[in-house]
């Protein structure tokens, strides 16, 4: 990293319905942004179209890219502005990176998602086939025993 210089993530949602030339001409143009405002890209993960969580702007569906970069702290409000004008951008997110940030693709992620569900269901299956131990019973406490004394009447 550059000094001076701080790390970001952004997260950008583009209008599907722009088509492959005019989505991949959006997306040079804001690495363009980056470049022209000093910055320096060190990561892109384009994941393609996916579907959205919610409708953004009565869409459904979402083209998602993911950029780290460098960027002077100082530079960041002219790049957003330049963000906020761009009209085939749905939605972004920009986020400034943890000093030991270590960038994970789409796929890497996936990955990691699918070991993990494996050794869970492997860890069930584990538990289920070992004999189930029932827990020792708690002992009864014994009835107490009150003597009854009976009382009589003094003769008189």
């Amino acid at each position: 990293m550059t000094e001076g210089n701080s790390l970001y993530e952004m997260m950008a949602i583009i209008d599907p319905e722009l088509g492959e030339e005019a989505t991949s001409k959006q997306i040079d143009k804001i690495k363009k942004f980056i470049t022209d405002l000093g910055g320096n890209i060190t990561h892109e993960d384009i994941w393609g179209v996916q579907d959205l969580a919610y409708n953004i702007k009565k869409n459904e569906r979402g083209y998602y890219v993911v950029l780290n970069f460098e960027i002077v702290g100082d530079q960041l409000a002219e790049f957003k502005s330049e963000l906020a004008l761009e009209q085939n951008l749905i939605r972004y997110m920009l986020l400034k990176a943890p000093k030991y940030y270590e960038f994970k693709t789409l796929e890497v992620l996936e990955k990691e998602a699918e070991e993990a569900r494996l050794k869970k269901e492997a860890e069930l299956e584990e538990k289920d086939q070992k004999p189930a131990q029932k827990p020792a019973p708690k002992p009864t406490p014994e009835p107490e025993v009150k003597e009854v004394v009976e009382e009589t009447a003094p003769e008189p």
